[in-house]
């Protein structure tokens, strides 16, 4: 959304506190007799309709090439149509008759059929700033609004989404330049007179960081109020003070940016992927440059220089948090500024987050197809010679001639996600081997660990694809299957890890050096959720070993009594299965292992009762 400041006042845009909510409801109350009035009654109604009107028109015409959004043209009839609705006069008399409310906003709102205007005395959200024009009219006293008069209390100004930006643009062009050149500071001491300007100054710079932030940058901002071009402005104790509290802004910063890890990034996402970690390291390299090149301003080694022959202290605190990255230990160990600056030139050499960026750039193609693509397992079917084997031992005593045997699938693997797996691997390794930041245990259980993430999710995907957890029912055949590819995928990553654990020793001569030879914290996931497969795959051969109870009939003098016997089997194995699947959370949820285990056990108990039933029907049979 893009638009420009209003021409009227602007003083009023920094208090939008406004009244209480006691004091808006003791004012709707005590307006309520005005309801009744014609709004041409009013001058200060017309006033505002030709108010918000100009207001609004005065931008669509001006700057129609710079909205982003549909052009929104305010009539009289738009004001007018606004008016006919109670809640809207009621904000309008509200806001001009009682002095507790200060502000108003008049909102034309973007709808199906077009635009609707219409205001509130409360602080308008977002997402209907993104998709509106606001604008807000304040009162420059706690008064109420004159009907001969109301201009001379009221300022509006047009809101924009950027709060930051347009804060800042306020105090930076209009407050503080206006502050310096008034000459009415009656009852002011100097000291008061002199720290404002300080004071103001230091908001500046936070918004300015605060606008850096909300832009994902980190912004090393300058302070207002000093005059580069003249010397003598830097000889004054508020001036060093000043840089001081800049610089140590600086620091902060610095500091907050050498600080960022990639492991933050769980904090925000439980299961963080690969792609995650490249993106990390990409947008670090790029912050910090954009940093150096922050630094390398003129401006900025001028406020260094000054403050290093004052012998300030800030200085070197900000010498020390440079030292945090190789980018800056250059400012450490430099007290020359073509040294600094050769030095800075230098950072793709010196920085590792430069440095691991670039390396990770070739798994960048790898993590996509892994994180991407549709895992697809192609089966070949084929009876074994045993079925038994494929059961679990608790269901052998249910299975005879009179039932199918249970088909064993030849699993292939999805070539090229497996491809792509084996591709990331053998990358990984040679960037651990000769990336001289990207070497140690710690970033490679990062990215193991994001590795072991993308593998649980695509699996638990590619086994509830279609028919969900119902195909445990529905299709127990086809479900063993999935979980069984599934559990060799994840198996399989395991085996590669291991794989280049031994080939690494013949690479780094000092095991002690060696990332791949030291303890981490990997795979822990993987064990889980191999583990839940692996639970899941007995419910499912359970279900497929009774689920021809459910059509088969029984003959001879007790067949009725048998046939329902085994229908009630059936139904209770189906309960089973449903008292362990139906949960509030994920099934492949390994975060939630407790209630999932206690499920399981229940299961299992029950599932010895069914299997003395079902002995006792066999029995019967025979």
């Amino acid at each position: 959304m893009e638009t420009r400041l209003s021409k009227g006042k602007t003083e009023g845009r920094l208090s939008l506190e406004g009244s209480s909510s006691r004091n808006r409801s003791r004012a709707r109350s005590e307006t309520g007799s005005r309801l009744g009035e014609a709004a041409g009654d009013d001058m200060r109604i017309d006033w505002l309709n030709e108010a918000v009107c100009n207001a609004l028109e005065y931008v669509n015409l001006s700057c129609l090439h710079l909205l982003t959004f549909p052009c929104s043209r305010i009539s009289q009839d738009s004001f007018q149509k606004m008016m006919e609705v109670r809640e809207n006069r009621l904000n309008i008399y509200t806001f001009l008759d009682h002095a507790y409310n200060m502000k108003i906003f008049f909102i034309n709102e973007e709808v199906e059929d077009g635009f609707k205007l219409f205001c509130t005395v409360d602080i308008p959200m977002v997402n209907v700033l993104e998709r509106s024009r606001c604008v807000c009219f304040l009162k420059e006293d706690m008064a109420k609004v004159p009907y001969h008069d109301p201009a001379s209390i009221l300022l509006w100004i047009e809101l924009k989404i950027s709060v930051y930006e347009e804060l800042l643009n306020l105090c930076k062009e209009v407050f503080f330049p206006l502050f310096t050149i008034r000459h009415d500071h009656k009852g002011l001491n100097n000291t008061a007179i002199k720290e404002f300007p300080m004071h103001l100054s230091d908001f500046i710079c936070s918004l300015e960081i605060l606008k850096g932030k909300s832009q994902n940058s980190v912004v090393l901002p300058l302070p207002t109020g000093l005059e580069f071009q003249n010397s003598d402005s830097f000889k004054h104790r508020a001036a060093i003070t000043l840089m001081e509290n800049t610089v140590l802004s600086w620091t902060k910063q610095i500091q907050y940016s050498i600080a960022k890890d990639p492991e933050d990034a769980a904090e925000t996402c439980k299961h963080p992927l690969p792609s995650m970690e490249i993106s990390f390291w990409k947008f670090r390299s790029d912050e910090l440059d954009y940093i150096c090149a922050q630094i390398q301003d003129s401006k900025i080694l001028t406020i260094i220089s000054l403050l290093r022959k004052a012998n300030s202290t800030y200085c070197s605190a900000f010498d020390l948090a440079s030292q945090g990255h190789d980018c800056f230990s250059a400012l450490s160990r430099s007290s020359h500024t073509t040294q600094l600056q050769e030095r800075l030139q230098r950072k793709q050499e010196v920085t590792a987050s430069g440095a691991s960026s670039q390396f990770l750039k070739g798994i960048e193609d790898s993590v996509n197809t892994l994180e991407n693509h549709c895992i697809d397992v192609t089966r070949e079917s084929s009876p074994v010679e045993d079925a038994n084997d494929a059961l679990p031992v608790a269901d052998r005593s249910f299975t005879g001639s009179a039932y199918p045997v249970l088909p064993h699938y030849q699993v292939k693997f999805d070539s090229e996600w497996v491809s792509a797996m084996s591709k990331a691997m053998h990358i990984l390794f040679l960037i651990t081997v000769n990336s001289p930041f990207y070497n140690t245990s710690a970033r490679l259980s990062t990215f193991i660990r994001r590795l072991e993430n993308i593998v649980i999710i695509q699996t638990s995907k590619y086994i509830l694809q279609k028919d969900g957890k119902q195909i445990l029912i529905s299709d127990p055949v086809e479900a063993i299957c999935r979980l069984e590819s599934s559990i060799q995928m994840c198996a399989s990553l395991k085996d590669l890890f291991d794989n280049y654990k031994d080939v690494s020793a013949s690479h780094f001569p000092d095991a002690k050096l060696n990332p791949w030879m030291s303890k981490m914290p990997v795979f822990g996931k993987l064990d889980s959720f191999i583990q839940r497969a692996q639970d899941l795959m007995i419910i499912a051969k359970n279900a497929y070993v009774y689920e021809n109870l459910k059509t088969t009939t029984f003959g001879g003098i007790n067949g009725l009594k048998t046939t329902s016997c085994a229908r009630e089997i059936h139904r209770d194995v189906i309960e089973m299965i449903l008292h362990v699947v139906n949960v509030p959370y994920h099934l492949f949820d390994i975060d939630v292992q407790r209630e999932f285990d206690e499920k399981m056990s229940q299961y299992n108990a029950m599932t010895k009762s069914i299997e003395f039933r079902a002995l006792s029907l066999l029995q019967q049979v025979a």
